[in-house]
């Protein structure tokens, strides 16, 4: 009897039926967003650890999942493509978290980095995580952001922010459970959409990254949607 009820209950774990099952871990991962300002016509070449792994990146454009070989101590470097000197090299520790790493400024002056890490297990399991970085200037903003995320029956005007006051380069996580979602980005206080996702279908235990992204080359500001 008592081996009966083993079995079954191995038999529910592979079925994914027993509650608070932890997700297993992932390999952590390292992506590249090319968010760099100035003409389209300037493109990237991203080195890790002293190896190219993208060429030539336009901007406006997501390069990536590279799984380095040492993630504790990843040398990253950026150069203009098919240049000489690094634009910009700052270590990076991806031992523990997904990075989603996005290049800002303008190569001819100066490049900045914003990270979106991201954990590779969830703290609650059963939901989702829709993890956000603001790299929207206040400049084109006016002031911080705010982010509500919004199930299909929920209005803006009556919604309460899920964070608040985001700060340029700052990120945050919400976990939200399954379900279809719309990120959408305000003025701190002011309920007049800045920039909107498309639909998010958010999956049990999924991660979602959102880049709430600066005007990119004369582009306007957008939501930038990645799945991990």
């Amino acid at each position: 009897m008592r081996f009966a009820s083993l079995m079954v209950a191995v038999a529910l774990v592979q079925a994914g039926q027993v509650k608070n099952q932890v997700p297993p871990k992932t390999v952590p991962t390292i992506r590249i967003y090319n968010a760099i300002q100035s003409g389209p016509d300037v493109k990237l070449d991203i080195l890790l650890d002293g190896s190219p792994v993208a060429s030539a990146v336009a901007a406006d454009t997501l390069s990536g999942p590279f799984m380095p070989k040492d993630p504790k101590n990843v040398k990253l470097a950026i150069k203009k493509a098919e240049g000489t000197d690094s634009l910009l090299e700052l270590p990076v520790d991806a031992s523990s978290q997904d990075h989603i790493l996005v290049v800002l400024g303008d190569p001819d002056k100066k490049l900045d980095v914003a990270d979106l890490p991201v954990k590779a297990v969830l703290a609650t399991v059963g939901k989702s995580s829709i993890n956000i970085l603001s790299v929207i200037p206040k400049d084109d903003a006016g002031d911080d952001i705010d982010v509500y995320v919004l199930g299909p029956a929920d209005k803006l005007e009556t919604a309460t922010p899920a964070a608040k006051a985001v700060a340029y380069k700052s990120s945050t996580s919400i976990y939200v459970p399954p379900g279809v979602y719309t990120v959408v980005v305000t003025k701190t206080g002011v309920k007049d959409t800045l920039v909107q996702s498309g639909p998010i279908d958010a999956k049990e235990n999924a991660r979602e990254a959102v880049l709430a992204l600066p005007k990119i080359s004369g582009k306007p500001n957008k939501v930038q949607l990645i799945n991990l």
